[in-house]
């Protein structure tokens, strides 16, 4: 790694073979390969810089940043999350520099001067020699004789992204190929942090972006029936995809719109089934009051939503008014059994049966239990429909 101070430029790394004395003459070769992926990184890091300043105003000061090879990662200050439009309006900002294709100028100026140009961005904090480095994305600065450097305290300057720097850097924003703004978060308080890739890496992002978009857009296609396990799988996938926040932004809308989707069918079927079991209730019970039944244990598969429960037993009651009922119904995916019980206040006061130890010893076969504080109402759950045939017996022979 390179590392600056105060004006001198010291090269650090590990001694891999060898050994190595005070004196020693070493050659330094540059790693282009890695260099011009780490460039980009770079420059579109003094683009995220000013995109912040742009959307968040001049509250924000540089807190760090890394860059390298693969991403850049950039710390601000920020009391509060960044809004989704807002980081769509940053993204947005750094494309636009991209595709607009500007030169990047550099030249060395006294600070004393170059400090004065508006709109420069500095890291808090940082030492820097009396002559700097300026580097200027858009806005030519091609001597102190000229333009920027000649009036620095011209407020056009704030339209332009310009810092003082000696990193390695572009010669034109259209190298950057693409950007891809994939993480904001907090890092501590008042801190935030960017993360970004720029390149091919950005245009692989996109890229899962599109088959995340293509996967959406062929499930909308089906029938709903079919896309209700396959939406549920495709939230975490969504969640934890490294691609375009915004475009993540986008594509949950469209996944909730799915659920918002699923939600309305399976409420329009819940409704058709709680209509079948209602009538089919009301059937059985009129049979067996015309049988003489006062006890009537019935199972049913329409679901096992309380609400759904107390819609069965009011029309139970409603068949058989002096009848004590207990009805199982399981869930569309069988993998649960409620159990609701109605006692008569008939049989509560001869016989006093209590709705609520009812439904535990017909639920203990289910390794479920049940509760209620009305002793004529009680509702039990298990997550399992394994051992019905027993909950059955066993809540008959309680009232027998």
């Amino acid at each position: 790694a390179a590392e600056s101070y105060a004006g001198f430029v010291l090269h650090v790394g590990p001694l891999t073979k060898g050994t190595l004395h005070v004196g020693d003459v070493v050659q330094v070769e540059v790693d282009y390969q890695r260099r011009n992926k780490v460039a980009p990184n770079h420059t579109m890091t003094h683009i995220l810089n000013f995109a912040l300043r742009r959307v968040l105003g001049t509250i924000v000061d540089q807190r760090g940043s890394l860059v390298d090879d693969a991403r850049l990662r950039f710390d601000f200050t920020s009391n509060k999350p960044l809004k989704p439009d807002q980081i769509a309006a940053v993204e947005t900002i750094c494309k636009d520099v991209i595709s607009q294709e500007l030169p990047v100028y550099v030249e060395s100026a006294p600070q004393a001067h170059a400090k004065r140009i508006q709109g420069l961005r500095a890291v808090f904090g940082e030492t820097y020699p009396d002559q700097v480095r300026v580097v200027s994305i858009g806005a030519a600065i091609p001597s102190v004789r000229h333009l920027m450097l000649a009036d620095p305290e011209n407020a056009a300057w704030k339209q332009f992204s310009v810092e003082f720097c000696g990193g390695t850097h572009l010669t034109n924003t259209k190298e950057a190929v693409s950007f891809a703004l994939f993480e904001e978060g907090a890092v501590a308080k008042g801190i935030r942090r960017i993360s970004a890739y720029t390149g091919d890496a950005a245009k692989q992002a996109d890229a899962r972006a599109d088959d995340l978009e293509k996967h959406l857009d062929d499930l909308a296609k089906l029938p709903v029936v079919d896309i209700v396990t396959s939406v549920a799988a495709f939230r975490p996938v969504l969640d934890t995809a490294l691609i375009s926040l915004p475009r993540k932004e986008a594509l949950k809308h469209q996944l909730n719109n799915l659920i918002d989707k699923i939600k309305a069918w399976q409420k329009d079927e819940a409704a058709a089934r709680a209509a079948a079991g209602v009538a089919h209730v009301q059937t059985l019970v009129a049979a067996a009051k015309a049988n003489g039944d006062e006890f009537i244990v019935l199972s049913l598969d329409v679901g096992a939503e309380a609400k759904l429960g107390r819609e069965l037993l009011d029309a139970a009651v409603q068949v058989h008014p002096d009848g004590s009922f207990f009805i199982f119904s399981v869930d569309a995916d069988r993998t649960k059994t409620a159990g609701f019980a109605q006692v008569s206040a008939k049989h509560h006061a001869a016989k006093g049966l209590d709705a609520k130890s009812w439904v535990n010893t017909a639920m203990a076969s289910l390794g479920g239990k049940g509760g209620g504080k009305d002793p004529l109402t009680a509702t039990g759950q298990a997550k399992t429909v394994q051992g019905l045939d027993d909950a059955i017996a066993a809540a008959k022979a309680f009232v027998h």
